[in-house]
C-alpha cells in the first residue's frame, strides 16, 4: 500500500514515468506470490522438524464415536460389520447409525418405513458386545444431513457406502464425495465392499507424504490396526520412510502385533503398478488428503479413480482425514495450510483491480483537464 501511494504521487508529479510504474506493479505481483510459497514451505519444514521428536498417541476412548451413514437402514449389514470390527469394545456407545432422507413429497411414508427397520436393524447386531443406536432423519440433501448429524453425535469418523463409479458427468457437475467433504469436517471412510471380510489376507495401506503430520493421523491409524488385528491380516505400507517410521512407532505404542511390510514411494501414484498385482484377498486402504491440508499432493482428485481402474474387483476404502483439532499431539499445528497459490491469485486479482482503478481515475482526471 505504501509503495503504491509513493508511485502514484511520483506519477502525478511527473517525477516517474509509466515504465517505473509498470515495473513496480510487476514487482508487487511477484513478491505477493513468492511470499505465499516461501511462507508455506517454511511452515511445512518447521512442522516436520518439530513432529519428528513428538510421540504418537492414540485417540482417547471418550472421543471415539463412529457414525454409519446407512441407505434407509436397508442393505447395510456389511458396513455395520466393518464398523464393529474397527471399534474398541471398551468404548461406551461407540456407534450411531443414521438414515438421511431427502425432504420431498413422499418423505413421511419413507421415514415411517425406515423407522420400521430400526428395530430389526438393532436386533440384528444385538448379539455383539457393542451398543448401537439407529435413527432416521430428514434434510434437504443426504450430504448436509450426514454432516449435521455427525456434529450432533460428536462423531470422530463417518463411514459411508461408496459403490458408485466416477464418470465424466460427475467430474463436470461435482462428485458426491466432494459434496460430502465440503459439508462434513470429520474423518470420512468411503467404503466399497463386495466380499466377506474373512476372505481378506492382506491390507494394502497407501499414504501420501506427510500423512503422519496431520492432526487426525492416530485417529484413522487406530482403526486400521484394529481391522488388521480382527482379520489377522498383514499390512503392506506404501509410503515415505518418515511415514512408515511413525506407523511403526504407533504400532509399538499400542502393542498391535500385525506384520508390517514397507514399500518405499515418494508419491501415491507410484503404488498403482504394485497394487494392480493384488488379488481379491487384499483390502486396499488409500489415505487421501483434503484440499489445503499439509499432506495434499498433486493429482489427488484423480487418484481414487485410478485405483478403481487398476483394481476393479478388489475391496477398497478411501480415507479423508479430518482437519479438526483432535487428541493427537499434532492438533496444535492444525492452522498450517497448504493453499498459497489460491491466496496468491486472490492477492493478484485484488491488487490488479485497485491499481487499475487508481490509474484509470488519474487518466480520466487528466483528460478532463485537457478538455477544459
Amino acid at each position: 500500500a505504501a509503495t503504491l501511494a509513493i508511485i502514484k504521487v511520483g506519477f502525478d508529479k511527473e517525477i516517474l514515468d509509466i515504465s517505473i510504474v509498470n515495473g513496480t506493479v510487476i514487482l508487487i505481483l511477484i513478491t505477493s506470490l513468492v511470499a505465499s510459497f516461501v511462507t508455506e514451505s517454511a511452515s511445512k519444514k518447521m512442522l516436520v522438524e518439530q513432529a519428528k521428536n513428538e510421540p504418537i498417541e492414540g485417540p482417547l476412548r471418550r472421543s471415539q464415536h463412529l457414525l454409519v451413514a446407512a441407505d434407509e437402514l436397508q442393505g447395510n449389514e456389511q458396513l455395520l460389520d466393518f464398523s464393529i470390527l474397527i471399534t474398541d469394545k471398551k468404548v461406551v456407545n461407540p456407534i450411531s447409525v443414521v438414515s438421511v432422507l431427502e425432504n420431498d413429497q413422499n418423505v413421511e411414508d419413507r421415514i415411517r418405513k425406515s423407522r420400521k427397520y430400526i428395530d430389526e436393524f438393532v436386533n440384528y447386531f444385538s448379539s455383539s458386545e457393542i451398543s448401537i443406536q439407529a435413527t432416521a432423519t430428514i434434510d434437504h440433501n443426504v450430504s448436509n444431513g450426514i454432516g449435521r448429524v455427525a456434529k450432533e453425535v460428536a462423531a470422530d469418523i463417518v463411514l459411508i457406502n461408496d459403490q458408485s463409479k466416477t464418470n465424466l458427468i460427475k467430474r463436470l457437475i461435482g462428485d458426491d464425495r466432494d459434496h460430502l467433504l465440503d459439508v462434513c469436517e470429520k474423518t470420512i471412510f468411503f467404503c466399497h465392499f463386495e466380499r466377506p471380510f474373512a476372505s481378506h489376507r492382506t491390507i494394502a495401506l497407501i499414504c501420501p507424504p506427510l500423512a503422519e503430520v496431520e492432526s487426525s493421523f492416530g485417529q484413522w491409524l487406530e482403526r486400521v490396526f484394529r481391522l488388521a488385528k480382527e482379520l489377522n491380516c498383514s499390512v503392506d505400507i506404501y509410503s515415505t520412510l518418515e511415514t512408515k517410521e511413525k506407523i511403526t512407532e504407533y504400532q509399538n505404542f499400542r502393542k498391535f502385533g500385525s506384520t508390517l511390510r514397507h514399500v518405499l514411494i515418494t508419491h501415491p501414484e507410484e503404488s498403482l503398478q504394485a497394487i494392480a498385482k493384488h488379488k481379491d484377498q487384499t483390502l486396499i486402504i488409500g489415505v487421501m488428503a483434503r484440499s489445503g491440508s499439509i499432506s495434499a499432493f498433486l493429482g489427488q482428485d484423480l487418484f481414487p479413480g485410478k485405483i478403481e481402474k487398476e483394481t476393479p474387483h478388489v475391496d477398497r476404502i478411501f480415507i479423508y482425514p479430518s482437519q479438526l483439532v483432535s487428541d493427537s499431539v499434532f492438533g496444535t499445528y492444525d492452522n498450517v495450510t497448504a493453499m498459497p497459490l489460491s491466496v496468491g491469485v486472490e492477492t493478484i486479482q485484488r491488487i490488479s483491480k485497485e491499481v487499475g482503478g487508481i490509474f484509470k481515475k488519474g487518466e480520466s482526471d487528466e483528460n478532463r483537464s485537457t478538455e477544459d
